[in-house]
């Protein structure tokens, strides 16, 4: 995996660098604390994933979210994107989302955590921490109920099967334990699971699980809003 390491500060980006070349099956392709460079180095060098501080800027003040959107835009291949985020409030990690990032790391995530996030993207899958997901859910949590409509137009496309999939998945079931309550394949779970994701316009599972509470699909159970 060729790694394209994007951060301002010199100290940081070297620590990063020299990190990434002590994992093994990880070459770091290229570093830059620029913004500015981070498209044509992520093409010319044929990097498989940028690793970048969602702070970076270019000459024009073009921000880390819109430097990941424009590589999404312009890569004539897959390019994974790992955006460090300041922050992990909830409008920053959908933002970075939105912008395409598949992978969300903190400035104080461990290098641990770093290299199961590298491990996640190559995977195909997008990699949150756990803090990250539940922050999520707990903001999903949060509208009241009467903020709910349960209308959303997309849910119309769904089938009654999907429907099942989708709840089930917003109560945090695996694809074994769906699969051993609907009495089904877990290959079939998967398969309605992707057919779900794509009606819906969701680029992963922690997505589904905020969409379907945030809609009224589900609702928390009473000890879900006290520990909330």
């Amino acid at each position: 995996m060729r790694v394209l390491v994007v951060e301002p500060q010199t100290i940081v980006r070297a620590s990063i660098s020299a990190l990434l070349l002590e994992l093994p099956g990880i070459d770091v392709a290229d570093a830059t604390g620029s913004g500015r460079d981070v498209v044509s180095l992520a093409l010319h060098s044929r990097a498989d994933v940028v690793l970048m501080n969602a702070d970076v800027e270019d000459v024009e003040g073009t921000d880390g979210y819109a430097l990941a959107r424009t590589l999404r835009e312009e890569g004539n291949r897959r390019i994974d994107i790992i955006l460090r985020l300041s922050t992990t409030r909830v409008q920053d990690v959908q933002h970075a989302l939105d912008a395409g990032a598949t992978g969300i790391l903190t400035r104080d995530s461990s290098p641990d955590v770093m290299a199961d996030a590298l491990d996640c993207v190559a995977k195909g899958r997008i990699f949150l921490e756990p803090a990250t997901i539940r922050r999520l859910v707990t903001a999903a949590m949060s509208v009241p109920p009467h903020a709910r409509t349960g209308e959303h137009p997309c849910l119309s496309e769904l089938t009654d099967r999907e429907l099942q999939i989708l709840r089930l998945v917003a109560r945090a079931l695996n694809n074994r334990q769906i699969a051993a309550h609907l009495m089904i394949s877990e290959g079939t779970v998967k398969a309605h699971l992707s057919r779900v994701l794509g009606k819906l316009r969701l680029a992963s599972r922690t997505q589904a699980v905020v969409f379907a509470y945030d809609c009224g699909l589900v609702t928390p159970h009473p000890h879900e809003r006290k520990s909330a």
